[in-house]
């Protein structure tokens, strides 16, 4: 496939950005929804089941069909490429809580979370003016935030290769 910029341009939550008719995104973005349950497992401890979606933009600029130019159609394909390298970099990967003082301090025990694990990959066809791949995700966490621990905690994904602006 032929190179491309591998850098994602814009990432939020996802706040409805799809519902206007021109989304105010740079291209490609990613747009971040979770969602959880949880079960009791003692006073102040639950487990978490959380579930992240991650939905991948792209405008849609080039076509795929077989009529058009090879270089033309592995544009279009881009995405795919960009897909499989946001998921290299989220299976199997384990976060870590630190505090806001002290990042490179651990201060939950790395036994509270499980890892990221993908149960999902479609294609959102409603529009036809973008190309959107939506990734999901599944995570399990113990939270003891309301029992011995400090309440402020900062879980933070290291894809700094992604948000970096193309050179």
């Amino acid at each position: 496939m032929a190179k491309h910029t591998r850098y994602i341009r814009f990432t939020d939550l996802d706040h409805g950005y799809l519902k206007d008719d021109v989304p105010a995104l740079a291209y490609p973005a990613v747009l971040i929804d979770l969602d959880g349950t949880f079960s009791q497992q003692g006073m102040v401890t639950q487990l978490g089941d959380i579930t992240v979606r991650l939905r991948l933009v792209f405008s849609a600029h080039s076509t795929t069909d077989n009529l058009s130019p090879r270089s033309v159609a592995e544009k279009g394909l881009a995405y795919f490429e960009l897909e499989h390298i946001i998921h290299q970099a989220l299976q199997g990967w384990t976060p870590t809580l630190s505090t806001p003082a002290d990042p490179a301090k651990d201060i939950m025990p790395p036994d509270l979370f499980g890892s990221f694990s993908r149960i999902a990959a479609r294609t959102d066809s409603r529009r036809t003016d973008l190309r959107i791949r939506e990734l999901t995700y599944k995570i399990s966490l113990q939270d003891l935030s309301t029992g011995r621990f400090p309440q402020r905690h900062v879980a933070e994904l290291d894809l700094q290769l992604f948000f970096s602006q193309p050179g």
